[in-house]
């Protein structure tokens, strides 16, 4: 029988579930949409707007100031398997509450220093902390609330990063050109932390059992479909298991190629100022409708057909959008316009699209549930390496010796035609896998699967 919710329901407390009429879990996601806002939007998507003013302020090349956040997200590489062992061991609730006050200690020495030395430092704090947010929190809690409808809940969730990411660049871009730097940072730092310590104490539970509740969708399935999901839970491979699979290291291929075009978002901001001669405040509006507009119809767009279709039907929608607004960059043809420049940003900003959501949910339709949390951990970390080392010192490099980012706009465009190849192709691996795992709780023949990854490496 289905638990029943129990007075230890936060949602009952506040009236929450009875004002809106909904089951807990849609709160969870509102909850992990308003942390992503916060710890990516703000504490490590925002500091793009700041590469040029930074440049200025400490007197320095913008590679080196682009050097610094390649440094952060080599720390979140760093630390993304170090959160899917914590997560997988710890309350979620109560490790984003500390980790909340160390974000926002590393943000404030930004503001409060003057040196190149304490920028360092700061980016060394904010890419520790992220690591623990980015691809881990939102699966983490989304996997654990929804037995149906994960995909759609998934898509609107990471809308977060996107949204956050869109709002805060042109808000901090304009306070900028009004005010200081200084003033835009402190700003955004009270903003990041009062949204979490608010969210994550009032609202966020790990898990549907702490107060007493069952995944959504659950009590609409049938008792077969309750059965299949208990043994859902369990299937899979653990993180041993998965590594001795070729799938495993194709779905990273998959994610460095994407990446390599998904990370040209960083410098759509110093693009829009250093080569098509924008205003600090127009180029946070060109980056951010990058993020907010484009990414979020683009993963909402995702979500919903993956749960209709299937994801790679959905992602290539996402793409092709994306290259278009490539194409239009690559052309020159945004110099001096602003209204172009603005339609673009959101076609480019579909190509978003891919990171958020294929990634996740190829890793959960081919190795299961079981160990979810550390299985893609390892996948999820080449996403802040190949963002360190490609978007912020790549990329920068090569518009300082061509005087373009012309280059770096067709190499988005290629690796993006080869990530869908290679997404289809995971996709159909996918489904074989997804099938023999079904097969294998049907019968109970853990051999199954194994044959499976034979015939598909054949």
């Amino acid at each position: 029988m289905a638990l029943k919710p129990t007075t230890s329901n936060p949602a009952v407390g506040m009236g929450l579930s009875k004002a809106f009429h909904c089951h807990y879990s849609w709160i969870i996601m509102i909850s992990a949409f308003l942390i992503l806002v916060a710890c990516l939007g703000i504490g490590c998507n925002s500091l793009q707007i700041f590469i040029v003013t930074l440049a200025d302020v400490y007197g320095v090349p913008i590679p080196t100031i682009t050097g610094g956040l390649a440094l952060q997200y080599f720390m979140l590489f760093l630390f993304t398997p170090v959160a899917g062992r914590v997560l997988y061991k710890n309350d979620v609730r109560k490790v984003v509450m500390i980790l909340a006050v160390l974000q926002f200690i590393g943000w404030m020495i930004l503001p409060l220093t003057n040196t190149l030395a304490m920028y360092y430092v700061s980016m060394v704090i904010l890419g520790a902390t992220s690591g623990f947010y980015s691809f881990m929190i939102a699966p983490t809690l989304i996997n654990a609330w929804f037995a149906k409808s994960a995909g759609t809940a998934l898509g609107i969730t990471v809308c977060g990063t996107t949204i956050g990411s869109g709002l805060f660049q042109t808000l901090g871009g304009r306070m900028i050109a009004v005010h200081n730097y200084k003033y835009s940072l402190i700003v955004l730092g009270i903003v990041m932390i009062l949204i979490q310590l608010i969210v994550n104490g009032l609202l966020v539970r790990s898990k549907p059992s702490d107060i007493g509740m069952m995944p959504y969708g659950y009590h609409k399935l049938t008792e077969e479909d309750k059965l299949n999901a208990q043994k859902d839970l369990q299937s899979g491979y653990t993180r041993k298991e998965a590594g001795k699979m070729f799938t495993y290291y194709l779905i990273m291929i998959y994610v460095i190629v994407l990446i390599c075009g998904v990370v040209i978002t960083t410098q759509v901001a110093t693009w829009a100022q250093a080569e098509c001669g924008f205003t600090v405040a127009q180029a946070g509006a060109i980056s951010g409708v990058v993020w907010w507009c484009g990414g979020v119809v683009g993963n909402l767009i995702t979500g919903v057909v993956t749960d209709k279709v299937n994801v790679a039907v959905g992602v290539t929608i996402s793409v092709g959008l994306g290259i278009i607004g490539l194409i239009i960059f690559a052309s020159g043809a945004c110099a001096g316009r602003f209204g172009l420049a603005m339609a673009a940003g959101v076609l480019f900003g579909f190509l978003t699209t891919m990171i958020d959501m294929a990634a996740p949910l190829l890793t959960r339709k081919v190795f299961g549930l079981k160990d979810y949390t550390r299985v893609f951990s390892l996948v999820a970390m080449f996403v802040p390496l190949c963002s360190c080392s490609i978007g912020m010192m790549g990329y920068p490099r090569i518009f300082m010796k061509t005087g373009s980012y012309t280059p770096v706009f067709i190499i988005g465009i290629c690796v993006a035609l080869i990530s869908t190849v290679l997404l289809f192709i995971l996709n159909a691996k996918a489904n074989k896998f997804e099938a023999a795992r079904a097969a294998e709780m049907e019968a109970h023949a853990p051999a199954a699967a194994d044959v499976v990854e034979n015939t598909i490496d054949e």
